[in-house]
């Protein structure tokens, strides 16, 4: 299976991202209700360029570690480039956390050795959902300014073990 990413749509809300398809058979897969969608894919690709981005966000395996590779600063809102450079699918969700937390406190946390709900955790926002090795998609997003936790929860297919306990995690300040 491959995973061309996406993003959460609401009641109330939109939701844009871009990926390049080829011709060929897909499925829109609404993962929290259980149910999907089929689109057919024909024709010569189109030579369009996806939206411009503010950004750029890559997911890659460094030293025996997937980890996100990502500027200190990006702007509160803009389309963001996010490319998976590793070997097994990720995803990114966005939590804004207190300005004053700490690589430690991140890394306390994902250890199972800290409290069950941080207080420096703000707010859940959501990233992208999963995107396959190899693959690419733009989003985009709106966030109030702060500093983020880009984090994935994916389960690693070498143990089971998610991600983010294995250090598939970063931060990111939205000005």
């Amino acid at each position: 299976m491959v995973f061309y990413g996406g993003m959460p749509v609401y009641r109330r809300g939109t939701s844009q991202f871009g990926a390049r398809l080829d011709a060929g058979r897909y499925f829109l897969i609404d993962f929290d209700h259980p149910r999907f969608v089929r689109l057919q894919v024909e024709g010569a690709p189109e030579v369009r360029a996806l939206p411009r981005t503010t950004g750029a966000i890559n997911m890659v395996f460094d030293h025996q570690d997937h980890r996100f590779q990502t500027p200190r600063q990006l702007p509160r809102s803009g389309w963001i480039r996010q490319t998976n450079r590793t070997n097994e699918p990720h995803f990114m969700d966005m939590i804004k956390v207190k300005p004053s937390t700490t690589r430690k406190q991140v890394r306390t946390a994902f250890a199972g050795q800290g409290p069950e709900d941080p207080t420096w955790l703000l707010h859940n926002y959501p990233g992208t959902f999963v995107v396959s090795p190899g693959r690419k998609v733009v989003w985009r997003y709106a966030y109030p300014r702060g500093k983020y936790l880009e984090v994935c929860f994916w389960s690693s297919k070498e143990d089971g073990m998610s991600q983010a306990e294995m250090g598939m995690w970063n931060f990111v300040t939205l000005h």
